[in-house]
């Protein structure tokens, strides 16, 4: 580029598995694998307002019984089990989540169709 700036690399990601599960603005999980080395399973896709992302699984988090707790919207709390070092790196994950599901199950990733 004549900037100077370089275009990110894209991930090499492969969809391992895929489990359609719509539910608010959940679509389902993934299992993919980064390279050759490193499988994550339970990705969430998500949807929302038109746009479509993937984010690395978190875990629920429990109160002192033991139940799921809830933010102020009642909308269950995770917490994440890793992170990216940057959002770049995140946004390149997503982006490519989506693109191989956006290949392999295209109409997983449509909106919901209402009667």
């Amino acid at each position: 580029m004549p900037d100077g700036s370089t275009k990110p690399v894209a991930m090499p990601v492969s969809l391992v598995g895929w489990r359609a599960m719509r539910k608010g603005a959940l679509l389902g999980f993934a299992s993919v694998r980064i390279g050759k080395a490193l499988t994550i399973n339970d990705v969430p896709v998500l949807s929302s307002s038109g746009r479509v992302w993937a984010s690395l699984p978190g875990k629920p988090v429990l109160d002192a019984e033991g139940r799921q707790k809830r933010d102020d919207r009642g909308k269950p709390v995770y917490v994440p089990m890793a992170a990216w070092a940057d959002r770049e790196t995140a946004n390149r994950f997503s982006d490519a989540v989506v693109g191989v599901l956006e290949r392999e199950h295209p109409a997983d990733l449509q909106p919901e169709q209402q009667p």
